[in-house]
C-alpha cells in the first residue's frame, strides 16, 4: 500500500503512523529510565507515536541525532525509539540520549533504545517545547495501533488535486475499508481554532485598551500645556520665539511620556512571562509589539502637546499677561 501511494503521478513519498500530524495526546504515558524506581512517581509524560521508517523523510522533521527507523527495525529485532528535544532534556538533562533507555507502561514496560532525536513538530494545542513524544517502529509494535492507520502523502504540487488519485487507488486496494482524506492545512486550522479566537479577542482589546491609553495621553497633554498659557506669556515677552516655546514643551511632553513607557515596560516583561505559553511563536521580549505600542503612545502625548503648544505661542504675550 505505501508503494501504491507513494508511486503516484505528483506524489513525493507515503508513510504510514497510527495518530494524525499535530494531533497531541493520543497514546501518551508516562515513561521511566532504568534507574528510576518503580514504585514512586515516573519523571515524565510523552505521547507515544508509531510511524514507518519513512514518516520523518515525508513530513520533513530532521532528525538532530543518531538516524532514523530503517527495515531492520522490525519485529524481533531490538526494540528502538527515537525521541524529540523535550523528552530528552526531561530525562537526560544535558547529556547525549543515543544509547540510553526508556521503558513505558503503554508498551507494557519494555525497553526501548534510543537511537535518535527528531525535531519536534510545531503544534497550537501544546506550546514548543512541551511537547514529549516518543517514536516507535510501527513494525515491531503493529498490535498497538487499535485498528487505527493514517497514511501520510507528500505531494509535489497542490495536496487537493492529489486527493481523488489517493482517494482512487485505496478503493482498488482495500474496497471494504473506508477512508477520510484530509490535507495538513486543514488539519492545522482545525487546531488553531480555538487559539486563533483567542488571539483575536486579546487583539481587540488591546487596540482598544491602547486607543483610549492614547486618547487619555492625548487630553492629559492637553490640558497641562493650556495650563501654561501664562508661563508660555511670560517666557515670550522676555524673548523666547514662538519655535522655542514649542520645542521646550515638546521636550517636557516627550521626558514625562517616556518615564511612562519604561516604567509600563518594566512591567510588561514581568507580566508576560506568564503569558508566553499562551502567545505561540511569540517572545515576552517581542521588540516590535513593545516599539510599536510606546510609539503609538509617545506620538499621541506630542500631539497633544503640540496643539496647545502652538495655539498659545501664537497669542500676544501682554494681553496674555494683562488678562492673568
Amino acid at each position: 500500500i505505501r508503494d501504491r501511494l507513494a508511486g503516484l503521478p505528483g506524489a513525493g513519498g507515503a508513510a504510514f503512523t497510527n495518530v494524525r500530524p499535530l494531533h497531541w495526546g493520543d497514546g501518551s504515558a508516562p515513561v521511566r529510565r532504568p534507574s528510576d524506581p518503580r514504585d514512586r512517581d515516573w519523571p515524565a509524560l510523552a505521547g507515544f507515536r508509531l510511524v514507518s521508517p519513512e514518516y520523518f523523510a515525508v513530513l520533513q522533521e530532521p532528525v538532530l541525532r543518531g538516524r532514523s527507523f530503517t527495515a531492520a527495525d522490525r519485529l524481533g529485532a531490538p526494540p528502538v525509539a527515537i525521541v524529540t528535544p523535550g523528552i530528552a532534556e526531561k530525562l537526560w538533562p544535558g547529556a547525549n540520549p543515543i544509547g540510553e533507555r526508556v521503558a513505558t507502561n503503554y508498551l507494557f514496560d519494555q525497553w526501548l533504545t534510543v537511537v535518535g532525536v527528531v525535531a519536534e513538530a510545531s503544534s497550537w494545542n501544546t506550546p514548543r517545547g512541551q511537547q514529549n513524544e516518543i517514536y516507535v517502529p510501527l513494525a515491531q509494535h503493529a498490535g498497538r495501533t487499535e485498528g487505527r492507520i493514517v497514511a501520510v502523502v507528500r505531494s509535489r504540487g497542490n495536496p487537493v488535486a492529489l486527493m481523488p488519485e489517493v482517494r482512487a487507488r485505496l478503493k482498488a486496494l482495500l474496497p471494504e475499508m473506508p477512508a477520510r482524506l484530509g490535507t495538513l492545512e486543514e488539519r492545522i486550522a482545525t487546531s488553531a481554532a480555538d487559539r486563533r479566537f483567542a488571539m483575536l479577542a486579546l487583539s481587540l482589546f488591546a487596540a482598544i485598551a491602547l486607543v483610549l491609553a492614547g486618547i487619555g495621553i492625548y487630553g492629559t497633554m492637553a490640558y497641562t500645556v493650556a495650563t501654561r498659557t501664562h508661563e508660555i506669556g511670560v517666557r515670550m515677552a522676555l524673548g523666547a520665539t514662538p519655535r522655542g516655546v514649542r520645542l521646550l514643551i515638546l521636550g517636557d511632553a516627550a521626558g514625562m511620556t517616556l518615564g511612562g513607557i519604561v516604567g509600563g515596560i518594566v512591567a510588561g516583561l514581568f507580566v508576560t512571562r506568564y503569558l508566553e505559553s499562551t502567545l505561540y511563536g511569540v517572545s515576552h521580549l517581542d521588540a516590535i509589539a513593545y516599539l510599536s505600542g510606546a510609539g503609538v503612545l509617545l506620538l499621541a502625548a506630542l500631539l497633544g502637546a503640540y496643539v496647545p503648544a502652538r495655539r498659545s505661542s501664537r497669542v500676544d504675550p501682554m494681553a496674555v499677561i494683562r488678562a492673568e
